[in-house]
């Protein structure tokens, strides 16, 4: 994308000749073939959804630059055909990239228009002396706050829309870091740099430019990649911690209730009818309770460890004694759980107490939905893949209602399935939601 972004950008500005006031059209075709060169360099941001882009500094030059208010519908429709070729895996988010631009193009100018700034750069021989006193530089760097700003509240209003919270929560997680801030006033920098270079050098003075926006997008990209790392590996430790403690807890417990079974099982070998029936009945149900917590203390420990131990493990005893592991919890009591084994389902090749962590996590997410009902679970063949799968249906889900940890949690299922050569597939619907777990037959 950046060699692209450069051999375009290059290409145009060497076959034009200096800075001649009267080819207007070439001026607006050049501004706009930066435009939309500068719409490639982009990058995700740590929420996914809101792309940070270089292009602010090329169209904020372009509206300096443009005689009259040329500047404002060259740099919408340059951001509008950018965003359609370069970032068509967001679908409808290139319209509101224009809108953006057009309402952010829109402030700037009046902003040196108000100051009397763009008349001194367009109305002069020699625009480059105004800038040698410093409140034109001010405007300037005025007008650039107010672009980015307005661009910036627009990507986080469609951001909060998607991700279901307020729009400056949506700006703040994104725009609001230290580092971003510091690539924002770069930006700007570069952007009067462009329009400078533009005034002294003709257009190919635009390609000094080039290298430091690519410093910005780089130092930016490298950034969000480091925290996403951080953000990573701290989850990673979090759920180690909460393993180690699962597995001592589930030790201590277990000693427990042997404890209390085996008091249980002496007391029915001690009573008999005459003891009364209502008190067999409840010494059974001791022992029954016991033993169902044994269970819960079991899977604890099943699922602690971070090794992989890979044996030959049937999906639908994976699957049953995962539910008996979670039926006593109280987040599932209100749940129906319903379970559909596929008999032919061939055995599979896996860490068994690591795919129940996975089973746990999904679980976990059907569990937090405020409108229990039945939750179904299935075991399915994958014939032409020769694979096993389980499948989980989440009734209630709803994004509004969505785990802010999701990401994380997701991404711990997919970390797992990955050491098993299996495969993890979500469908989203208005109303449900299904997991899906493929896993290599043994």
């Amino acid at each position: 994308m950046t060699t692209l972004f450069m051999a375009g950008l290059a290409a145009a500005l060497l076959l034009t000749t200096g800075r001649d006031p009267g080819q207007f059209t070439v001026l607006i075709a050049i501004w706009f073939v930066v435009g939309v060169a500068a719409e490639s360099l982009w990058h995700p941001s740590t929420d996914g959804v809101t792309p940070l882009s270089m292009a602010p500094a090329a169209h904020l030059a372009a509206v300096a630059s443009l005689p009259g208010f040329w500047g404002i519908p060259v740099v919408t429709m340059a951001s509008l055909v950018g965003c359609a070729l370069w970032r068509k895996r967001q679908g409808w988010g290139w319209l509101h990239c224009g809108v953006g631009t057009l309402l952010a193009a829109t402030g700037a100018f009046g902003v040196l228009e108000l100051s009397g700034v763009h008349a001194m750069i367009h109305g002069s021989d020699r625009p480059l002396q105004y800038f040698r006193t410093p409140t034109p530089l001010l405007v300037f760097i005025l007008s650039g706050i107010v672009f980015l700003a307005i661009n910036q509240m627009v990507a986080a209003v469609v951001a909060a829309k998607k991700l279901r919270i307020t729009w400056f929560s949506a700006w703040k997680t994104v725009y609001g870091r230290e580092t971003e801030l510091v690539t924002s006033g770069a930006l700007i920098m570069v952007s009067m740099l462009g329009l400078l270079c533009d005034q002294a050098l003709g257009y190919r003075g635009i390609l000094l430019c080039v290298m430091p926006l690519l410093f910005a997008r780089d130092g930016s990209r490298r950034n969000i990649e480091l925290e996403i790392a951080q953000s990573k590996v701290i989850n990673n430790e979090r759920l180690a911690a909460k393993g180690e403690m699962a597995a001592e807890i589930g030790h201590e417990l277990n000693n427990f209730l042997a404890a209390i079974s085996g008091r249980a099982q002496l007391m029915l070998r001690k009573l008999d009818e005459t003891h009364g029936k209502a008190l067999v009945e409840e010494a059974e149900r001791i022992h029954n309770l016991a033993t169902q917590m044994g269970e819960l203390a079991k899977g604890l420990m099943d699922f602690s460890h971070r090794e992989v131990r890979r044996d030959s493990y049937g999906l639908n005893e994976l699957v049953e004694k995962t539910v008996e592991f979670v039926r006593p919890q109280t987040k599932f009591r209100v749940w129906d759980i319903v379970l559909h084994p596929d008999p032919a389902v061939p055995s599979v090749e896996i860490d068994p107490g690591q795919i129940q962590q996975v089973l746990l996590i999904l679980l976990g997410r059907v569990a937090k939905n405020p409108r229990p009902g039945e939750l179904h679970i299935r075991t399915f063949r994958d014939i032409p893949g020769r694979a096993a799968g389980i499948e989980i249906l989440n009734p209630g889900f709803s994004p509004a209602e969505s785990d802010p940890e999701a990401e994380h949690e997701l991404a711990t299922v997919q970390r797992i399935l990955d050491r098993h050569q299996g495969r993890f597939e979500v469908e989203s619907g208005d109303q449900e939601e299904i997991y899906r777990v493929l896993l290599p037959a043994a």
